[in-house]
């Protein structure tokens, strides 16, 4: 097939518009808002176009162990932002998903420290997918012009009680805010889920759950229920909900992010 006669639209046969070729890598296409139905882009995305990595298949960086290798971000609503990273493969190997991490900017007197969970891992490219909780100004500028980062792990689980969950039960997840960063990457984990999402989510977001279960029935149709929201959200919703004996919580740590 020559790469000249498909449009984007065959090549991304779910959403029809162009998407960045890191993203198709990982299985995370956006909606490219600035494309439409079309066989050429003006959107000037800094990377690689999709029609040369057909013609010339990404190559991972070489990145020192426990460092970062930025690719691109996303920036989302209440302070989250996707941040794709090469890393080294033994960096990879120490790392699970939803592992917390941090992300590391050290160069006196500058010392960053922002906190993360890992929503994706790609293992052919070393490439890793975290969901920064960023709050300051200055925290986006260094992960938008500082190509290279530290990473150094948590030993806290990013998802309190997430290990006694069963991957067969029907599942609600209930998100806002940072949390809907976490939604897709968990939906793939449980074969019966379903989403309850408590703010307007952004296109990027939106398109990707858009396959998703919506719940509009009540909570006792779940066995288990995990819950993504901060922690006065979190506190106000376990007293709002009337516990039966099998149904399983399990919460954001909120910790990570203090």
């Amino acid at each position: 097939m020559q790469i000249e006669n498909i449009s984007p639209s065959d090549l991304c046969p779910h959403y029809k518009t162009y998407c960045p070729c890191i993203l198709t890598e990982v299985s995370q296409c956006p909606l490219c808002g600035q494309l439409g139905e079309v066989d050429t882009c003006d959107c000037h995305w800094p990377g690689r176009c999709i029609f040369l990595e057909k013609r010339d298949p990404i190559e991972a960086p070489i990145v020192a162990k426990g460092y970062l290798q930025h690719a691109q971000n996303f920036y989302l609503p209440a302070n989250g932002v996707l941040y794709f990273a090469f890393t080294h493969s033994e960096t990879i190997a120490d790392l699970s998903l939803f592992s917390s991490v941090h992300v590391i900017h050290q160069d006196p007197p500058v010392y960053l420290k922002i906190p993360g969970v890992i929503v994706n891992i790609n293992k052919e490219l070393n490439l890793i997918t975290v969901a920064l909780n960023v709050t300051s100004i200055r925290e986006k500028y260094y992960l938008q012009n500082y190509p290279s980062m530290q990473i150094s792990y948590s030993s806290q689980p990013a998802i309190l009680g997430l290990d006694r969950l069963s991957y067969q039960d029907s599942t609600l997840i209930i998100a806002s805010g940072y949390g809907t960063l976490l939604i897709k990457a968990l939906v793939s984990n449980f074969k019966h889920a379903a989403i309850q999402v408590e703010d307007t989510l952004p296109p990027l977001l939106d398109k990707q759950l858009e396959t998703v279960p919506r719940n509009n029935t009540t909570l006792t149709s779940y066995n288990q229920l995990i819950i993504l929201e901060n922690y006065h959200r979190q506190k106000k919703r376990i007293k709002s909900i009337k516990l039966h004996p099998s149904l399983k919580i399990s919460l954001l740590n909120n910790n990570l992010f203090i």
